[in-house]
């Protein structure tokens, strides 16, 4: 039936969340099978910097039980002794509402611990073992990202 108030019609499809595949499909595209990891290669002893709209510390795949490391948007400092998140650089601001950068930044190194401290988490990320160096480039409650006007200031 015609009814000009309707743009468009599609079919719904569910939308489901498959985290949990990536390790596979990064590491062979066969289910279930991660030959780095059967080599023992996870990350450890490496960070990863990743520059994304922003990123909780306190989900459960970056919390620390000793505190999170500061969040600063000059001389943001290092502190390895932390579990996951080593460095904050709150160029923009130190939030991330849409949840992007938090999503990309498990995808790589995140790593899910229960309240015990136990590792739980089949979704972690592919270098599970490895720590993170974060810059923050997104605003809180906007969809435009805040880029370094250099890359020494992105690299520094």
């Amino acid at each position: 039936a015609y009814d000009n108030r309707v743009c468009w019609v599609e079919p719904w499809t569910k939308v489901s969340l498959l985290n949990d595949r990536a390790q596979w499909i990064v590491q062979s595209g066969t289910e279930d099978y991660k030959p780095w990891y059967d080599l023992e290669l996870r990350g450890k002893g490496q960070v990863v910097a990743v520059s994304d709209t922003g990123l909780h510390t306190d989900s459960c795949y970056f919390f620390d039980s000793n505190g999170t490391v500061a969040k600063e948007r000059v001389n943001a400092p290092v502190d390895m002794t932390k579990r996951k998140i080593v460095q904050y650089v709150a160029h923009a601001d130190s939030f991330d509402d849409s949840g992007h950068g938090t999503h990309v930044a498990g995808t790589i190194v995140g790593n899910r611990l229960n309240s015990d401290g136990d590792e739980i988490g089949s979704a972690n990320g592919i270098a599970q073992d490895a720590k993170i160096s974060f810059f923050d480039i997104g605003y809180r409650f906007d969809s435009d990202l805040f880029l370094p006007d250099t890359v020494e200031e992105l690299l520094d």
